[in-house]
């Protein structure tokens, strides 16, 4: 193989370190590649360094050498496009004389025609896959002596993302803005196990695109990160992460995000929140989120793991996928450490951190996508047939285990086709070269499906309690990398409106709180410092919640200051277009999360103000109860009354009165629901010839 100084210039074309590749893009990266590249970075969070590119543009590079038919994910008008037949970081089979491209079988063009190269750019790809959607798009390739050869790929376009960032190690971050432009709420979502570096953030914005859009549509800017080498030790990863987070954090003011990952990149973010609060150097967030990540380990059978090692041996590329850092710490079992000891240790390690191996400062959300019921499959469910070499021509099927048989996602089925098994590199270079198709190596036949990140480990239950502060999980199981469309609205609401525990502090300026349930008091929380929760004189605050409201001792309003306490479960967001309700209410875009300030004149001015005269509570803008449902004693509060203008009457669903008060004296009532049969109550309150009606349910 010789190589030519214009070959040379090519490379250069795609590598950061030339001028012209500045032109085309800051971010080259493989979504089908021919040889791996092993790294590691540092474990110490300090020591990673961010900045912001000035070009976003998205480079891809696209290995003709394997015949897979892959998806490839590009974002709208922000691509550039190279095929290459790389087998180095520095080389490759230089045989391409020319490429023809054909787009949704509408025929083939020309877009290289030249001396012969291992790397051609597609400089106008952008301008080829201009609207969002997948495309089919069949390649050509002509190799030196005239012979042609044929690649199909599914183009899947995305919105293009607004902002690039990287480390002084490669790591990237993307930025995907919200609605809410210099407002928004920052995410930080670290990437799962990407053994050979092809899983970019584009990819999991598309799996992921019907939460990302709806999170963008509610004020949230997205930053999705990806790992530079994603299957070295996760404690060098969770660093990174330590430090993305931190640097975003920045970006905004030194405010308080959410961050978390999705699959392995939940263990890297848990990993970092528990070491950094275990360290005394808190990461600044104010919610976890783990989306079906193995906080207890994945599982991948032993039969077949043993199976893939034996076929490989001696293909450094093929043994590349299980045999690294990350797979031996995750695997329940690995090939590549049968005994277990970097599990075990990884895990131990992990679950002391920080007295539990979890954060204590933030909203802990654990997401499974499998319900608790165990896998119904049985029997045979792969089938690998050899029908040439490396493999004997033999047929070898694979059992269901009784570990693949618990509750858990399903194992994605791109792991069962043949990338994990046939001998890469010199299968793929006899694959070009020898059939212009597919050279078959094997079959492979999967009937079943096994579970492969349990419903124990994605939620970390541990004797039938979660470690978790809340779980969400589907109707139905379904695959490890589909997430499942009935989960979004939950994910979305939570990151929205958690619990928001308020205590021991003196609040200064004014302040809306927004959240599910909102608790304000002396001692609410056992894990805030006890102290009472005041409001000062002539400060403005608002609770507004979507389920509750709970005012216990210690909350207090001091003279000439307003408060304002609203219910208001219309506030939940539906991503669901037939739900009636796209994104929050623009009133409340602008809200307070974690002690964020607040925007009057978005916020505040949209809500009745009340002046509290005396030194404790007695102002509402409108009626509260809660708990409801209730199963004891609900609480009725109401506006300031004058001459004890306020009624109460609770009658059943017939109409019978059972319960009826005049002239209410306090703000504060209450009704015993304890000796009322489960069902649906109606709580009439009459104020100066006003109604207000409110349905009450009794468990």
């Amino acid at each position: 193989m010789k190589t030519t100084t214009r070959v040379a210039l090519i490379i250069l074309c795609l590598t950061s370190n030339s001028s012209f590749s500045q032109n085309l893009s800051e971010d080259w990266k493989f979504q089908a590649t021919g040889y791996v590249v092993e790294g590691f970075t540092t474990n110490n969070p300090d020591e990673y360094v961010w900045h912001e590119e000035s070009n976003k543009s998205q480079g891809i590079l696209i290995n003709v050498l394997p015949a897979d038919k892959i998806p490839i994910f590009v974002e709208q008008g922000n691509n550039y496009i190279a095929f290459n037949t790389f087998t180095s970081p520095s080389g490759g089979f230089e045989f391409i004389i020319g490429i023809d491209v054909n787009i949704n079988d509408n025929g083939f063009y020309n877009i290289y025609n030249d001396e012969a190269a291992f790397a051609v750019v597609w400089n106008n790809s952008s301008n080829v896959f201009y609207s969002l959607g997948t495309y089919n798009l069949k390649v050509r390739i002509v190799e030196a002596m005239g012979t042609q050869y044929y690649r199909e790929y599914d183009i899947r376009v995305i919105p293009s993302s607004d902002k690039l960032y990287k480390d002084n190690y490669g790591n990237t971050l993307r930025r995907w803005e919200g609605n809410n432009s210099g407002n928004n709420i920052p995410v930080v979502f670290s990437e799962g196990f990407d053994a050979y570096d092809t899983n970019p953030q584009q990819m999991y914005y598309y799996a992921a695109s019907g939460l990302i859009s709806c999170m963008r549509e509610n004020g949230f800017d997205i930053f999705l990160l990806d790992n530079k080498y994603g299957t070295q030790d996760i404690r060098n990863n969770a660093a990174g992460f330590d430090g993305a987070v931190r640097y975003v954090s920045g970006l905004y003011g030194n405010n308080l995000v959410v961050a978390g990952g999705v699959s392995m990149g939940g263990m890297i973010a848990r990993y970092a929140f528990a070491k950094a609060e275990n360290e005394g150097n808190p990461l600044p967030a104010y919610t976890f989120i783990s989306i079906d990540s193995p906080q207890q380990g994945a599982i991948i059978s032993q039969t077949l793991q043993d199976y893939k090692k034996e076929a490989t041996q001696g293909d450094a590329f093929a043994e590349h996928a299980l045999n690294n850092d990350a797979a031996k710490q995750l695997l329940d079992y690995s090939t590549y450490d049968p005994g277990g000891a970097v599990h075990n240790a990884f895990y131990s390690e992990l679950n002391s951190l920080n007295g539990n191996g979890y954060p204590h400062q933030t909203y802990n959300i654990g997401v499974s996508f499998s319900t608790d019921i165990p896998n119904p499959n049985t029997g045979t469910w792969l089938s690998i047939t050899g029908e040439s070499a490396p493999f004997p021509p033999e047929v070898v099927d694979f059992e269901l285990t009784d570990e693949e048989k618990v509750a858990g996602s399903y194992l994605p089925a791109d792991l069962t086709t043949t990338a994990p098994f046939i001998m890469r590199y010199y299968a793929w270079y006899w694959n070009f070269l020898i059939q212009p198709w597919n050279y078959p190596v094997i079959t492979i036949s999967r009937t079943q499906d096994p579970a492969y990140i349990s419903y124990n480990s994605a939620l970390d239950i541990v004797n039938g309690q979660s470690k978790f502060d809340i779980v969400i999980e589907p109707d139905q199981t379904t695959y490890h990398d589909i997430l499942p469309q009935e989960i979004i609205d939950k994910i979305l609401n939570e990151l929205l409106f958690r619990s928001i525990f308020l205590q021991n502090q003196i609040v200064s300026t004014s302040k809306l709180y927004l959240g599910k349930k909102i608790y304000a008091g002396e001692n609410v929380n056992q894990n805030i410092p006890s102290g009472n929760f005041v409001i000062g004189s002539g400060v403005e605050v608002g609770f507004t919640a979507t389920e509750e409201i709970v005012l216990m001792d210690g909350f207090i309003a001091m003279e000439n200051s307003v408060f304002i306490a609203t219910i208001d479960e219309n506030l939940l967001v539906s991503c669901n277009k037939d739900q009636g309700k796209d994104s929050m209410l623009d009133d409340y875009k602008s809200f307070i999360t974690n002690n964020r300030e607040l925007n009057q004149t978005n916020t505040m001015n949209t809500i009745q103000r009340l002046k509290i005269n005396e030194n404790h509570v007695i102002a509402i803008n409108r009626v509260l109860t809660y708990p409801n449902p209730v199963n004891g004693k609900l609480n009725i509060l109401f506006p300031i009354v004058e001459n004890n203008s306020i009624n109460i009457e609770l009658c059943d669903m017939l109409g019978n009165t059972l319960f009826e008060q005049e002239n209410c004296k306090n703000n504060h009532n209450f009704i015993d629901f304890s000796t009322f049969k489960p069902g649906l109550f109606l709580l009439k309150i009459e104020y100066k010839g006003n109604f207000v009606i409110k349905k009450i349910i009794k468990e």
